[in-house]
């Protein structure tokens, strides 16, 4: 195995973890030609994959990079992240120490003009999805062709990503294995295939979903059991309930349309009555868990099919008016590609920008591809049988993420108790994300620890940290300064100095300009957003207060749908009478019905629904 000191010369922008250092160390052997690695959702795949093509380039071993991907979503993901993030880090492009290359050329979308961008030497970096590749020729040079005269000239490294879709004598391995590479990097988060027919065979070495918390590369995972049923509604008006596994007996399988069939053949309106411990309980933590971190954090809920996606979106609306919901879901009553990209697209807003999603409701829309940080609530209101596509959407809620004092968040995983996730409750859930049998020491989580925690005394808040460390003479931002303040001066009838742009004294005062202006606007901003995320915690305790009512009057059953709204239209009627109406432009006066708040809430656990609210 190689020293280190081979890392020091990939310039990279981080420190790679032990995985990832692992995988860039054995691609480095001479005599290795493929590599095929296990690394979990959220642990750096793409850093992974551009890092080594970087240490091969450097060798004189490859000088092009084509990777594979095995969705549209996916590709145009990769193609939008190879620059800067939207929050001003740098991308996986520019980390794994690849400055200076033009952005990542899409195949489906330059086709001939990506090949002319290969001759000239132009561009190095190119992506495109197995489908395209398979796909006939619609224009000149298109899919299949245009990959193989791309590849017809220079060296090249092939990156195949989710390699666990590539199954022996399948159209997508046929249109991988006879392309001429250097070196083949295959990667998957979940690499076993049933019958063991991958393509790519076993993974020369793996990291655990566990090793990799142990690195806080991921969120740790716990997973929750419930019990959930549906209610349908027949032609005769008969209420007929139905576990997850009772119906798709009946629809003959888990495919949404069978059970969208099933329902419609049968005239059955899905009842929107009670709402499910599943759908509620995880609501009322992610609620509580956004309180005390200060980060505003999401759930992904798996719906059955589409018609049961939008009653879930009505019980969730109902129950928690505070969080904005919405579905996605193709096939029969499905949404139009575009419609569903618009409400995918709210879902992975940063946090605090307008109009985001709170709690995204899918039909097999939210495995690979969907990558937010903010997933903390992955709830399987479907037959969650253990399986890839599940684990997939488990992976949503894996990539890392901090609290405001610096701690991990943990994503809770929630399924019904007939499912075969029932086995991994607690911790155990991280043995499920490698297909590993349930740990025999680990204990079954009591009913305390699966509901959500008390308000914390004061809510988190979330403050913004400008960088303002690397503005130096050479930013771009100092030069326009620059122009700004002589044009100011300029305007004000002043005499500036010809050499003034380019003297020290022009620097000085720009770079100290642009400091305050920066520092400035972080106050402004710290000071309304603190303002508004007192308005929304407030808003969030007492839905989280309303949670703890309920649960105590319905003790772990199903909840009417209106009750939430009535229990709360009864605890603002009382806070109002005592500290008064929520104005929204005080803190004070925000702490004060925050206070209120809590005092109820400790008053219920310690003895017991007050009669104004049973």
């Amino acid at each position: 195995m190689e020293s280190s000191s081979f890392m020091q010369d990939l310039s990279l922008g981080q420190t790679p973890r032990h995985g990832q250092r692992k995988a860039i160390s054995i691609a480095a052997e001479e005599s290795r030609t493929q590599l095929n690695i296990k690394l979990p959702t959220g642990y750096g795949k793409t850093f992974t994959a551009y890092a080594i093509y970087n240490l091969l380039k450097r060798r004189g071993r490859v000088n092009r990079l084509l990777l594979i991907v095995p969705t549209d979503a996916q590709l145009d993901q990769l193609v939008r992240k190879c620059g800067d993030n939207e929050d001003g880090s740098a991308g996986d492009y520019t980390t794994a120490g690849l400055q200076g290359l033009k952005q990542v050329q899409d195949l489906r979308v330059f086709a001939n003009t990506a090949l002319k961008n290969h001759r000239r030497g132009t561009h190095e970096v190119f992506a495109t999805t197995p489908q395209s590749m398979c796909a006939a020729a619609g224009r000149v040079k298109a899919g299949g062709e245009l990959v193989a005269e791309l590849l017809g000239h220079g060296d090249w490294m092939i990156v195949v990503d989710e390699y666990h879709h590539y199954g022996i004598d399948k159209a997508w391995t046929r249109s991988v294995e006879g392309l001429p590479r250097a070196f083949l990097l295959a990667m998957s988060a979940t690499p076993n295939r049933p019958g063991d027919d991958s393509a790519f065979g076993e993974p020369d070495f793996s990291v655990t979903y566990h090793e990799a918390v142990q690195e806080r590369a991921v969120k740790p995972l716990r997973g929750h059991s419930y019990n959930y049923r549906i209610d349908a509604i027949g032609e005769d008006g008969e209420v007929l309930s139905y576990t997850t596994a009772e119906l798709s007996a009946e629809a003959g399988g888990d495919d949404p349309d069978k059970i969208e069939k099933l329902r419609i053949d049968r005239k059955l309106r899905w009842s929107p009555k009670y709402i499910s411990p599943l759908v509620s309980v995880p609501l009322e933590r992610l609620i509580i868990q956004r309180l005390s971190t200060g980060r505003q954090l999401r759930a992904i809920v798996g719906a059955m099919c589409v018609s049961h996606a939008e009653m879930v979106c009505k019980q969730v609306s109902a129950m928690f008016p505070e969080l904005s919901v919405d579905w996605v879901g193709t096939g029969l009553d499905g949404r139009k590609p575009k419609e569903n990209k618009d409400v995918i697209e709210r879902f992975l807003y940063t946090e605090f920008k307008p109009n985001a999603l709170d709690v995204l409701v899918h039909v097999g829309m939210a495995g690979e591809g969907l990558d937010s940080k903010y997933v903390t609530e992955v709830v399987h209101l479907n037959r969650a049988t253990l399986n890839n596509t599940n684990n997939q959407e488990i992976g949503r809620g894996a990539r890392y993420m901090e609290d405001v004092s610096g701690n991990p968040i943990v994503c809770n995983v929630n399924f019904d108790s007939g499912s075969d996730y029932s086995a991994y409750t607690g911790a155990k859930m991280e043995a499920a994300m490698d297909n590993s049998p349930p740990p025999a020491d680990e204990s079954k989580p009591s009913d305390d620890e699966r509901k959500p925690s008390e308000l914390p005394e004061e809510p988190a808040i979330f403050i913004k940290h400008v960088e303002l460390e690397n503005i130096d003479s050479g930013s771009p931002e100092i030069t326009r300064m620059k122009k700004a303040l002589k044009h100011a001066a300029e305007g004000m009838g002043y005499e500036v100095p010809a050499d003034w742009m380019e003297s020290k004294e022009g620097t000085a005062t720009a770079v100290s300009t642009y400091r305050k202006m920066r520092a400035q606007e972080a106050n402004e901003w710290n000071e309304a957003s603190t303002l508004a995320q007192w308005n929304e915690h407030v808003n969030l305790a007492n839905s989280h207060v309303t949670g703890v009512v309920l649960r105590a009057l319905y003790n772990g059953y199903s909840i009417e749908k209106g009750a939430a709204g009535d229990v709360k239209k009864r605890i603002n009627s009382a806070k109002r009478k005592d500290v008064g109406a929520v104005d929204g432009t005080s803190v004070e006066n925000l702490k004060r019905h925050w206070n209120w708040l809590r005092n109820l809430e400790q008053m219920i656990l310690t003895k017991g629904v007050p009669a104004w609210l049973a």
